[in-house]
C-alpha cells in the first residue's frame, strides 16, 4: 500500500469530507484515507452537518454514504444540494446497490460509486479517478468562461452554433444587431431565429452559408445581404462564417460574425 501512497499527489494533498452515520466505518475509512495520503478535515454523520462542513472546509472531494439513518436527507439528497451550491466532486459510498437507487444518484452526476466493503485500492483508484476528472471539467470551465468573455467583448456580433445548426453562444452586439436574447436564442435552430437574403434577389442565404461552413470552408458576405432581425427590419450587414473543429479536425460546428454595413451608397453620376 506505500506504492498508493507515493503515487498521491504530494505537492497539492486533497481534502476529503467523509460523510457517514456509522462512527466504525467512518472512523475506519478516515485511517485508510489518511494513509493513501490525503487529509480528512471532518467526518459528517448527517446532512446538515455534511452541508456545514462544506462550506467551513471547501474539501475537494466528497465521499458520500447514501444511507444517512438520522436525517432528513438522505446521501443523494445532501450530494445534489452540496453540488448545487459548492460544486464539490462526490463520490457515493453504499451497501444497497438497487436500480431506484442507482438511478436516483447518476441522476446527480456523481463522480463515482464504491461498494461496501471495498479495499483500500479500490477506495484510491476511485478517489483519483473523480479528482482527475473534476480537474479536467474545472479548467475546461475555466477555459470556457474566458472564451466567453472574449467574444462578449467583441466589436462585431458573434453567434456559435452547433453542428445540428442550433444556437450555443450569442453576444451582447449580435444580441443587438438581430433583437434576439441570449436567453431566447440558445438552444434554438439558427434558421429560426436569424434570417439573411440577398438584396437584390430577396433569396435565402442562410442554407448556403451553413453548407459551407459544414464542409469544412469558410463563408464571406460582404455586399448585398440583409439581416431581418426579430422585429422584421432589414439590416444591412457584412456577415461571415467559419467552422469550428475539435482536436482532430472534426468540425463540431460553426461561428459567425455579424457587423453593420455602413458602407454608403454610390449614386450613379450622369
Amino acid at each position: 500500500m506505500n506504492l498508493l501512497k507515493e503515487n498521491t499527489l504530494e505537492a497539492e494533498i486533497a481534502k476529503i469530507l467523509v460523510v457517514e452515520d456509522e462512527r466504525a466505518i467512518a472512523r475506519d475509512l478516515k485511517e485508510s484515507l489518511e494513509h493513501l495520503g490525503y487529509c480528512v478535515p471532518a467526518i459528517a454523520s448527517s446532512s446538515a452537518e455534511a452541508i456545514a462542513l462544506a462550506e467551513i472546509w471547501h474539501p475537494d472531494l466528497i465521499l458520500m454514504d447514501i444511507v444517512l439513518e438520522d436525517s432528513e436527507r438522505d446521501g443523494i439528497e445532501t450530494a445534489q444540494e452540496i453540488r448545487d451550491q459548492f460544486r464539490v466532486p462526490v463520490v457515493y459510498l453504499t451497501a444497497h446497490a438497487t436500480t431506484t437507487i442507482l438511478e436516483r444518484a447518476k441522476a446527480t452526476d456523481p463522480f463515482g460509486y464504491l461498494l461496501k466493503p471495498f479495499r483500500e485500492k479500490d477506495l484510491w483508484v476511485a478517489i483519483e479517478t473523480a479528482l482527475k476528472r473534476h480537474r479536467l471539467e474545472r479548467a475546461l470551465h475555466e477555459r470556457e468562461e474566458w472564451l466567453s468573455h472574449i467574444l462578449s467583448s467583441m466589436g462585431d456580433g458573434v453567434i456559435v452554433f452547433d453542428t445540428e445548426s442550433r444556437i450555443r453562444f450569442i453576444n451582447p452586439v449580435a444580441e443587438s444587431l438581430t433583437g434576439w436574447t441570449e436567453t431566447e436564442a440558445i438552444d434554438q435552430p439558427i434558421q429560426h431565429i436569424f434570417h439573411l437574403i440577398c438584396e437584390k434577389e430577396r433569396s435565402p442565404l442562410l442554407s448556403t452559408l451553413l453548407q459551407t461552413v459544414f464542409h469544412g470552408e469558410l463563408f464571406y458576405l460582404l455586399l448585398d445581404t440583409l439581416l431581418i432581425t426579430k422585429s422584421g427590419q432589414e439590416v444591412p450587414i457584412f456577415d461571415s462564417a467559419a467552422p469550428l473543429r475539435d482536436r482532430q479536425g472534426v468540425v463540431t460546428g460553426g461561428i459567425r460574425g455579424l457587423r453593420l454595413n455602413n458602407t454608403p451608397v454610390m449614386q450613379e453620376e450622369w
